[in-house]
């Protein structure tokens, strides 16, 4: 299996405008933020203190979620790629299980999502510390190292799922397309969830996205809120108009949204290995 993540991981970075297209979704949701986004927000928080800071992370948490979803897409598709050439076929004819063959695509997912949102991490932070003097608190490392782990994991096994009943790049393209553009508003970095529509809010944390962004936004924003906040009605509010604190029938601490994202990535897992051992059946009698 070594030999094939190797391989995986070479042909996601040996691709530059494939990696530069995995990261367009979380690019766009930032251009949207610095050129449109940002005046609005701060404008309907003009009396919170610390206004740039919170909005800056709460973007942070957006945009590394974001960036989960899209370039794990884009690390597994190498599965599809093998598939419409023949090499899946070939490679399930020998002593390879198909159980490996979709770890493989799976570990090299988890590799390239987590380095990929650190980038994206240092990248933005040094940007808002330039463009609006925020300091990133270092101390927060281990903690993010850990989410974007879990982030990469559960969006590796989501693509890996969908990319299952897809043949042709030409129709991953078009997928990887919807995908990116919702998973903007899924996490909430387009329009915070708690300005959406009632069904439509309801229906997103019926979804692993916005639990992924939250989970961001708890760690880099925990420190500024409580600076910014004395009353815990007004930051409770602002939490749950950001969707940085969701609730579920009353449930809203880090344990849910790890648990949730845990049990979302469990289940992925059992149906992508249910469907790699019927395709190893079907090659076996094929053969």
């Amino acid at each position: 299996m070594t030999g094939l993540v190797k391989r995986n991981l070479w042909l996601y970075f040996e691709d530059r405008s494939g990696v530069f297209f995995s990261l367009l979704g979380a690019l766009i949701a930032f251009v949207l933020y610095i050129i449109f986004l940002k005046h609005n927000m701060a404008t309907s928080w003009d009396n919170v203190p610390y206004k740039n800071e919170l909005l800056d992370k709460w973007l942070i948490g957006g945009t590394l979620a974001t960036t989960a979803i899209t370039t794990t897409g884009n690390a597994v598709s190498t599965a599809v790629t093998d598939r419409e050439n023949g090499r899946l076929t070939d490679l399930m004819m020998t002593d390879v299980h198909s159980e490996t063959i979709q770890a493989a695509y799976a570990v090299n997912g988890i590799i390239v999502g987590t380095i990929m949102q650190i980038v994206m991490l240092i990248s933005l932070s040094v940007y808002f510390w330039v463009t609006d003097g925020i300091h990133f608190d270092w101390t927060l490392i281990p903690q993010l190292l850990a989410i974007a782990v879990l982030n990469a994991t559960i969006w590796t096994m989501f693509n890996v799922l969908i990319q299952t009943f897809i043949h042709k790049m030409s129709t991953l393209g078009t997928v990887q397309s919807l995908i990116g553009t919702a998973a903007g508003f899924f996490v909430g970095v387009y329009l915070p969830i708690g300005m959406l529509p009632h069904s439509a809010s309801h229906l997103i944390k019926w979804t692993p996205a916005p639990y992924s962004a939250s989970l961001y936004r708890r760690v880099l924003m925990a420190k500024s809120l409580k600076i910014a906040f004395k009353s815990r009605t007004d930051r409770i509010e602002f939490e749950r108009i950001m969707g940085i604190n969701i609730s579920i029938h009353g449930m809203n601490a880090y344990l849910t949204d790890t648990i949730i994202l845990s049990a979302c990535a469990l289940t992925f897992a059992i149906f992508v290995g249910l469907l790699a051992r019927r395709s190893q059946m079907s090659a076996v009698q094929v053969h």
